[in-house]
């Protein structure tokens, strides 16, 4: 435990060297005197710090691209990006699975501004408690820098950037879409300056749905509120807030093994199909507060603190009232505060060398019905990222990560290089690390996982294509697997009750593209895996064919076509949402594990006519003819996906 602690006393005496040795800049707010008969004029020279991305190399998508797709929520954006998926759950609200480079739950870090707000007990996040309208973009780390980001070693790492620069004039902004079955989601964003050093940003989400399926009803509200003071040029603060609660009725989808006569006509039917759990429901509440320090003292080494504090409790219940005979009683309150602070400074050497350090250290204490008992957890960990500029085009760089985890170390390491060259540019990556068990799993004596991951991909920009190929390799030693209680007993529960581990290899090729002729504009992004266990779904392309024109003297931009999917089937997997994994594996009466074979879905291809229009770069009107062709279909077993229906909506920006 000395090592840790030994870097934090290092960079703390940094700082304060830093303070004490350099100068701050002068004040934001210049006087000059032009002449002595005139009167003062005041020259505002504000300019703000912002919140960067955590690393050079990381992919990044901006929410000015993300509205050019068609979505509902933070977890649709995905599936536009590359190795990308979202494992949809059929109805709104459903905790659905991101899955990214083929892994999801449990191998998924979530970070807000650099601080993780993973669901530290279930590892996983459910993306209905973001509020994408306050996003500026999002990073997306490649697969060999994943492990980096927060306390743990997750394979993947994605970091939402907030909104944290004001416009001088009071900003309104409301996102508003009506779809089927009572579906409805609003957003109020609002940010102005109080005075000329203090900006307010304030922003209110509401959805919720009402499927025709027994139990999927849904209702969530989100809220946030950040302060941002800007002290000095180099110099300025933010105090944030985030609110979320969330209560969503949980089926279980369609009970398949009641199903009677024509399999899809009654799976498909709301009236005949029965579901699997009419009771089950979870509230989720999430209160996090953080205050953030950006500061740069020296000119290229920008530098942020961050201090945090999360409260997150979940009420998980099924048959709570006693009043079904088939479900067993359940009555779970999960709950666990984190507090924290991570650092994060960034070193450039006239522009030969770029060094970013991140410290992370936290204390979470669980108070979790499923844990058994009360739990206590400390994590502290050191990341550096080393990029050197040897020739103008060619970017070699090194970076690993130490933690320690309950008084266990943990160490990885790997390289990368990036190669730019005119319109191309070509990146190759590998790292290799050990992955610690979770607070879930760490009781079930199992090893920790052996990961090494490499990946290549290939850029092609202009402006009229914009391309990208990419492969990569997953090797993970002992990966850990949920199995299900599945024996013949007198009530339903679906709860995972152990695990197992087998090794995991498999490998992913890419192709993304937007390409742009006259006024057409053909989209693509599709992926395919490449693996002897069938763990994965073979192949996911989403992309379009739209009409891009801006009319009528430039007040209309208009975007309008035929959004596509075409996805693979998917073998049987079965979701426990008290721990939030999904299960490949199930115990039998004989007490011996099995595989879910049975795949009950087709490959599965939708279609959706998109038709969209920005009015003067204020207003954004929508329509949406959702499953053109009324395919019924899912993917996963068994949550029949939407049918054909209508969604419309619109984007307003108003300068008050």
């Amino acid at each position: 435990m000395q090592k840790p602690y030994f870097i934090i006393f290092l960079v703390l005496i940094n700082l304060s060297l830093a303070a004490k040795t350099f100068n701050f800049y002068s004040d934001s707010l210049k006087v000059k005197d032009k002449d002595t008969t005139k009167a003062i004029v005041i020259v505002d020279t504000l300019k703000p710090l912002q919140v960067s991305p955590l690393f050079i190399n990381s992919a990044r998508l901006t929410k000015k691209n993300i509205d050019l797709n068609d979505y509902k929520y933070a977890g649709g954006i995905f599936n536009y990006v590359p190795f990308g998926f979202s494992e949809d759950l059929g109805y709104i609200g459903q905790p659905s699975e991101l899955n990214l480079y083929g892994l999801g739950n449990n191998n998924i870090s979530y970070l807000l501004n650099g601080s993780e707000i993973t669901n530290r007990l279930q590892n996983a996040l459910n993306l209905y408690s973001l509020q994408l309208e306050s996003i500026d973009s999002v990073e997306i780390l490649k697969l060999p820098h994943g492990f980096l980001a927060g306390t743990g070693f997750n394979p993947i790492s994605l970091n939402f950037i907030d909104r944290n620069v004001f416009s001088a004039k009071p900003y309104t902004k409301i996102r508003y879409y009506q779809g089927n079955n009572e579906e409805g989601s609003i957003d109020f964003l609002f940010h102005t300056f109080i005075t000329k050093k203090l900006g307010l940003r304030f922003d209110l989400s509401n959805s919720s749905a009402n499927s025709k399926y027994v139990n999927t009803e849904y209702g969530g509200w989100q809220a946030s509120v950040y302060a941002k003071y800007f002290f000095s040029n180099s110099l300025n603060f933010i105090l944030g807030y985030n609110y979320s609660r969330i209560r969503t009725r949980l089926n279980g989808g369609v009970d398949v093994e009641k199903i009677n006569g024509d399999y899809y006509s009654t799976l498909f039917n709301y009236y005949l199909a029965s579901v699997n759990y009419s009771t089950r429901y979870q509230k989720n509440y999430i209160n996090n507060l953080s205050f953030k320090i950006l500061a740069e003292f020296v000119k290229q080494m920008p530098f942020e603190i961050t201090f945090y504090h999360q409260n997150n409790f979940t009420e998980f219940r099924q048959n709570e009232n006693l009043s079904s005979g088939t479900e067993q009683f359940i009555f779970d309150n999960n709950k666990y505060l984190t507090s924290g602070l991570n650092v994060k400074q960034s070193v450039k050497i006239s522009g030969l060398l770029h060094n970013t350090l991140l410290l992370t250290a936290e204390r979470v204490k669980y108070y979790a019905d499923i844990l058994n008992s009360n739990v206590k957890q400390n994590a502290i960990s050191f990341s550096g990222y080393h990029t050197l500029s040897i020739l103008e085009n060619i970017a070699p760089s090194v970076f690993y990560k130490y933690a320690t985890v309950n008084n266990k170390h943990y160490f990885g390491s790997g390289a990368d290089v990036k190669i730019t060259f005119d319109k191309v540019s070509l990146f190759f990556g590998f790292s290799d690390y050990t992955k610690p068990q979770t607070v879930l799993t760490e009781n079930f004596d199992l090893n920790d996982e052996k990961i090494r991951t490499s990946e290549i991909n290939l850029v092609y920009k202009t402006n009229k294509l914009n391309a990208g190929i990419s492969y990569f390799m997953f090797n993970g030693t002992n990966h850990t697997f949920g199995v299900l209680d599945k024996r013949t007993l007198s009530t339903k529960s679906d709860m995972i009750v152990s695990y197992i581990q087998k090794d995991l290899k498999y490998s992913g090729i890419n192709l993304n593209f937007d390409y742009n002729v006259w006024v057409l504009l053909f989209s693509l992004n599709g992926n395919y895996y490449f693996n002897d266990n069938n763990l994965l779904r073979k192949y996911s392309l989403y992309g379009g064919i739209y009409y891009v024109d801006t009319l009528f003297n430039n007040n209309l931009k208009l975007k309008a076509g035929i959004n596509l999917k075409l996805v693979s089937k998917e073998q049987g997997k079965v979701y426990d949402f008290n721990s939030g994994l999904g299960a490949y594996y199930y115990l039998d009466n004989d007490m011996s594990i099995q595989r879910f074979d049975d795949v009950y879905a087709k490959d599965s291809f939708r279609a959706d006519l998109f038709v969209a229009g920005k009015i003067q770069d204020l207003a954004t009107i929508y329509f949406v003819f959702q499953n053109i062709f009324d395919e019924e279909n899912y993917y996963i077993p068994v949550y029949p996906l939407e049918s054909r229906s209508i969604r419309f909506g619109f984007n307003w920006e108003l300068f008050n």
